[in-house]
């Protein structure tokens, strides 16, 4: 059934504060702190997310109607332009540049007719993204399709436990390994994301062209700052992909930055 029985135990749950971020930076997450000692019984955890073929399976045998497949309701939204009240979904597109923080616009575009099916908009489709997890899907259709599945979903310290891989304060769920000396990444006691700071030389936004070009993703961390961006960091996340495929793009990154040094 593709899930695995995660022993309970206990955790320090949140995020630490990152370095040199403001107010509109990643402080801005402050329900992830502080940190916090919790304790989770042993559950069972799917070993991936669930997939565009799963959601299809699910929608074929129920007829379920997604969130962002719905027109909003104008009562819901009273004021807001007849022409905005249609069904759609945030689309992130990352800016190749600096921009104010203040206005998520800058990095999320809602796009009408974006769904599940349509991960970018009317002209796209999930061809060749049947394995990829699903994407556009709100807390109400996940829980509807864990209830047909005959399960249920985790609470936020369960997910995080399991995130974990069973390590306290190590950046990757499977310890510390191939970036090469001069970069320097945060410690995290809990939460999703790691900072990376690369040799002031590394243009981020420019390693990320190469990075794509081998298939590995990530956030630069200039957009993250309100003034004076430094071009030089990056945020990763450490989660929702088996640690294997973790280790493997964290390798391929390794050694674009290694070759830069």
């Amino acid at each position: 059934d593709g899930m695995v029985w995660i022993p309970g135990g206990e955790f320090s749950m949140g995020a630490a504060e990152p370095p040199a971020m403001d107010e509109v930076g990643m402080k801005a997450t402050t329900d992830s702190r502080p940190i916090h000692r919790v304790t989770v019984d042993g559950f069972w955890m799917d070993r991936t997310p669930v997939t565009n073929r799963e959601f299809r399976r699910f929608v074929e045998a129920t007829g379920h109607i997604t969130f962002a497949e719905i027109p909003p309701d104008p009562k819901d939204y009273p004021g807001a332009l007849p022409h905005m009240l249609k069904a759609g979904s945030l689309v992130f597109t990352p800016p190749r540049h600096a921009v104010d923080l203040k206005d998520w616009s800058q990095w999320w575009n809602f796009r009408f007719g974006a769904d599940w099916r349509r991960p970018y908009g009317p002209r796209s489709s999930i061809s060749g993204l049947h394995d990829h997890p699903v994407v556009h899907i709100a807390y109400r259709d996940a829980e509807a399709y864990a209830r047909w599945a005959g399960k249920e979903l985790p609470t936020e310290a369960e997910w995080e436990f399991a995130a974990r891989g069973g390590l306290e304060g190590a950046a990757f769920a499977w310890g510390d390994e191939h970036f090469p000396a001069g970069v320097e990444w945060t410690r995290p006691e809990g939460g999703m994301f790691i900072w990376v700071t690369l040799p002031k030389h590394i243009d981020a936004m420019a390693l990320l062209d190469q990075a794509l070009a081998a298939k590995v993703a990530f956030v630069p961390g200039a957009p993250f700052y309100a003034n004076d961006p430094e071009t030089n960091t990056l945020r990763l996340s450490f989660v929702t992909v088996p640690p294997e495929r973790i280790r493997e793009g964290i390798a391929i990154l390794g050694k674009l930055i290694a070759a830069q040094m």
